[in-house]
C-alpha cells in the first residue's frame, strides 16, 4: 500500500501548487445544477457534512490544506483497520468522490471497482464476487454506506471519513491514550534524564546535599543514584538523592551504607573561625 499512498501525497502536492498559483476564481465554481446533473435519484439531494472542514460543496473550492488532514486522518485511523485489498477499494472511492469534486457520493459497480483497482497479474485474479464482498465490509466497517438500488450505471454509496465511522473514532481516542500513557510513563520515571524532573528531585531535597547537608544551587546541584544503575538502579524518584559534586564523586558505585559508614569513621574538620557565608544542613539518611 505504500506506492498508492506516496501517489496520493503526489496529487495532493501538485493540486495544493495550482491553487496557489491559480488566480481567485478559477473556475472552482460548480452551479448547483450542473450537481444535480452528475447526480442520480436520492444523490442531488444529498451532501457532505457540514461540520468537514475541506470538504466544500459544489461551489466551493475544495483544495484547502484541510484535505491534505483529511487523508492523514485516513491513513492513520482507517487504513491499520483494513485489509489490503479493502483499503485499495476505499481509496479509490474516495478519489473519485470526495477528493475529485467534495462530493461523498458515487455511483459505482463491481465491474468497474475492479478494472479500476486491481492490476492483473499471472496466477492471481479478482472475481466480481470477491469485489463486492470487499464492499460489505467496507459497509460492515462503516466506511461505506449504501444509498440507494443499483442500476445499470452502478450502485450509489457514500464514502464516509474517520471523523463519521465509530471504530475509527475508537481506534483514535485508543491510540492517544497509548501515546499519553507512554508520554506520562517516561515523564513520570525517567527522573535523571528528563531535565523537570531533575528539578523535582533538587526541590524535594530543598537543593541540599543528603550525604552531607551542603546548601546547593541550581548550578551546584548534582543527581546520585542511590543503588547504582550497575546494580539493577533506576532512573525514579526514591533512587535519586541531591548531592554536592564532592560527595557523589567520592561515593562513585558503592552502596550508600558504605559510604555513609565511611563518612561517620573520619574525623570531622574543625569548625573555620571566619563564616563561610554558606548555611549548613543535617546529614539526611532517608
Amino acid at each position: 500500500m505504500k506506492e498508492p499512498i506516496e501517489r496520493i501525497r503526489g496529487f495532493l502536492s501538485r493540486r495544493k501548487q495550482e491553487t496557489e498559483t491559480a488566480p481567485a476564481g478559477d473556475g472552482s465554481a460548480r452551479p448547483a445544477e450542473q450537481s444535480a446533473r452528475d447526480q442520480s435519484g436520492a444523490e442531488a439531494h444529498l451532501s457532505p457534512p457540514a461540520h468537514l472542514p475541506g470538504v466544500n460543496m459544489p461551489g466551493v473550492n475544495m483544495l484547502s490544506p484541510n484535505i491534505v488532514t483529511l487523508v492523514e486522518e485516513i491513513i492513520d485511523d482507517l487504513q491499520p483497520l483494513l485489509p489490503p485489498y479493502q483499503a485499495a477499494f476505499y481509496w479509490y472511492l474516495f478519489r473519485h468522490s470526495i477528493l475529485k469534486n467534495g462530493s461523498p457520493l458515487i455511483r459505482t459497480g463491481c465491474g468497474k471497482l475492479r478494472r479500476g483497482v486491481v492490476k492483473p497479474q499471472r496466477g492471481m485474479t479478482v472475481g466480481l464476487t470477491q469485489v463486492s464482498q470487499y464492499l460489505k465490509d467496507l459497509e460492515y466497517i462503516g466506511a461505506i454506506r449504501r444509498m440507494g438500488e443499483t442500476d445499470n450505471s452502478g450502485t450509489p454509496y457514500r464514502v464516509l471519513l474517520p471523523g463519521e465511522i465509530e471504530v475509527c473514532l475508537k481506534y483514535r481516542a485508543e491510540r492517544t491514550e497509548r501515546r499519553r500513557v507512554v508520554e506520562l510513563a517516561e515523564s513520570e520515571i525517567d527522573y535523571y534524564n528528563i531535565r523537570e524532573n531533575r528539578l523535582k528531585v533538587y526541590l524535594r531535597d530543598e537543593y541540599k546535599c543528603r550525604y552531607c547537608g551542603k546548601q546547593l544551587t541550581l548550578l551546584t546541584a548534582t543527581l546520585d543514584h542511590i543503588t547504582a544503575v550497575a546494580a539493577g538502579g533506576g532512573n525514579d524518584l526514591d533512587n535519586l538523592a541531591t548531592a554536592c559534586l564532592m560527595c557523589n564523586s567520592q561515593k562513585r558505585k558503592r552502596p550508600v551504607g558504605d559510604f555513609l559508614a565511611e563518612r561517620s569513621t573520619k574525623p570531622s574538620p574543625e569548625p573555620s573561625r571566619e563564616p563561610s557565608g554558606e548555611p549548613s544542613g543535617e546529614l539526611d539518611e532517608n
